[in-house]
């Protein structure tokens, strides 16, 4: 709680006190009291302050007294208060006139009272003022740490620091995503917005580990940030969301307290988190990829977990390709930071659904990652995306420049029974692998949108279909691998963008003319033209056959 020059105007030894001047600032917060001697006080003050002058101070002339009061306004003193004595029976107009349009107030104190009478009672009030923000403030550390031995998640703080404080919190991790609940749906440009925030306090020298005001950031949301530091560094940021009232000294000592325990939960959870996704993942590796697995000892397992197998599963697949998608060094750069994304993804998923009525476990497997997604309702024809969070999450990841992948999926049909969760999966790599091919503009490919071509799913192994692809494709492959080119690949685009020259220059970046070229390439050495209508359907079902059922063919897989 402030003291302000409004109370000390109430209390009793200053009933005879007169307000001759500066009425507008009479709000000003008093942090202490100082006795005024030399008209050279000004430099040794840090603001804030209730100064008791006596006429001495003012003795050589008016204009030494005006130049004093803007000295005084200018360090943001509190009041000025004087008492008659010998050397200044009446106080001049100018001094007057300075404090009105400073602002500054102007105290007449009764000469009968001692200085150190009126000094006493506000020393009083600012000890009694702190003591109750301390207090104030022990009491909220010892209820944020008993929130977190309860087990309440960075939500319920953030909603109880709000409450306290007047303002709307908000806790982001070191990367910007969220971790508190009440922003699930942000408005755009927020996104960047927190990028350039982090950015900004990252930038610092040195950086920031208090409460950080945020005016010099143009047209942001936010008024303050508190980094989260721990021994590692920074894991995250607590954002005040700008209103009217302004963060108060209070506010900002109590997010000072709580900045340690807010760091000390993100950490918690962290550790939590990747144990828990381990071992989830190390469960759907056994329902999945293990022969005739035991179902009563992955119950069991799951249980440990709070994992339920419900009425209805499903597998999804998910598959990172570089955002140029046909440029070899984005591959690589890909394959190099695979991990990073796959883990990226994997945290954006589990997020997506933790408070979802959906039971989710993922894994990562063969640089993919494989979710089994478990609900309660009747296993009905149609895909299940789980109210949006599917789009949500490709949304998000699609939707960023910074993200150097794109991500699609395939969805294998739910079933009912955890012995047929392998099917799922294989249907959902189905779907990826044909998906990509016949429909390569969709993030999202279920195994049901596949028509006539999900037929191609029990090709696998059928030595015709082989001998098929090879012979429409193997002289493509082979000039591919001798001469470094990418006819295969424009050939696929030319098929997924309606054989539309244009189109298929826009999406592998080159001139039209070089697909011409490309094109005409393919039909020299494969024998096929592609403005015949049957030798164009056979090049394109031996694409779909190639992806989906003999990825190895010509020794090497995507």
């Amino acid at each position: 709680m402030k003291l302000t020059v409004r109370d000390i105007l109430q209390f009793k030894v200053f009933q005879e006190a007169v307000l001759l001047a500066g009425a507008s600032g009479i709000d000003r917060e008093v942090a202490v009291a100082n006795i005024v001697s030399t008209p050279n006080i000004a430099k040794f003050l840090k603001g804030k302050e209730l100064l008791i002058a006596s006429g001495f101070t003012f003795m050589d002339s008016p204009r030494t007294g005006v130049k004093l009061v803007h000295a005084l306004a200018e360090k943001n003193v509190s009041a000025l208060s004087l008492r008659p004595d010998a050397y200044m029976e009446k106080v001049p107009e100018d001094i007057i006139d300075a404090c009105d349009s400073c602002g500054l107030p102007l105290l007449l104190l009764p000469a009968s009272v001692p200085y150190i009478d009126f000094m006493m009672p506000i020393f009083e009030a600012i000890i009694n003022s702190r003591y109750v923000t301390l207090k104030n403030t022990g009491y909220v550390y010892n209820t944020i740490i008993d929130m977190i031995l309860a087990g309440k998640n960075l939500t319920d703080i953030c909603a109880l620091l709000g409450d306290i404080l007047s303002h709307t919190l908000s806790i982001v991790d070191k990367s910007g995503v969220f971790l508190t609940r009440d922003e699930e749906d942000l408005p755009p440009g927020r996104k960047t917005e927190i990028a350039y925030i982090i950015s900004y306090i990252k930038n610092l020298s040195p950086p920031y580990s208090r409460v950080l005001p945020l005016g010099q950031i143009p047209d942001t949301h936010y008024s303050h940030a508190v980094p989260l530091v721990t021994s590692t560094g920074i894991d995250g940021y607590v954002l005040v969301r700008d209103n009217a009232e302004p963060l108060t000294k209070y506010a900002v000592s109590l997010l000072e307290q709580a900045a340690p325990l807010i760091a000390l939960e993100i950490i918690k959870s962290n550790i939590i988190f990747e144990t828990e996704k381990q071992l989830r993942g190390e469960l759907l590796d056994y329902l999945l990829f293990t022969e005739a697995a035991d179902t009563a000892l992955a119950q069991r397992w799951a249980a440990d977990m709070n994992f339920t197998f419900r009425s209805c599963m499903q597998i999804w697949k998910f598959c990172l390709r570089s955002r140029s998608d046909y440029t070899r060094q984005s591959v690589s750069r890909l394959r190099d930071a695979g991990r990073t994304l796959r883990n990226a993804v994997q945290n954006d998923i589990s997020f997506c659904f933790q408070h979802s009525a959906h039971s989710v476990l993922v894994t990562e497997h063969n640089s993919s990652l494989i979710l089994l997604l478990s609900w309660d309702g009747p296993v009905t024809r149609g895909t299940d995306y789980s109210s949006g969070s599917l789009e949500r999450i490709l949304d998000q990841l699609n939707g960023s420049n910074d993200f150097p992948a794109r991500v699609s999926v395939g969805l294998g049909r739910p079933v009912d029974a955890i012995r047929l969760l392998p099917h799922s999966l294989s249907e959902a790599e189905t779907a990826l692998q044909i998906g990509q091919v016949v429909r390569r503009s969709w993030a999202v490919y279920p195994f049901e949108s596949l028509g006539a071509y999900a037929v191609m799913h029990n090709l696998k192994g059928n030595s015709f279909s082989r001998d098929f692809v090879r012979s429409n494709l193997e002289g493509v492959m082979q000039y591919d691998t001798a001469r470094g080119e990418l006819l295969l690949e424009t050939l696929e685009l030319y098929f997924s963008n309606d054989c539309n020259y244009e189109k298929t220059a826009a999406a592998l970046d080159v001139h039209r003319n070089t697909v011409v070229y490309r094109i005409k390439k393919i039909e020299e050495l494969t024998g096929q033209r592609l403005a015949n209508r049957t030798q164009s359907f056979h090049l394109q079902l031996s694409l779909v056959l190639y992806r989906s059922a003999f990825p190895d063919l010509f020794g090497e897989t995507e």
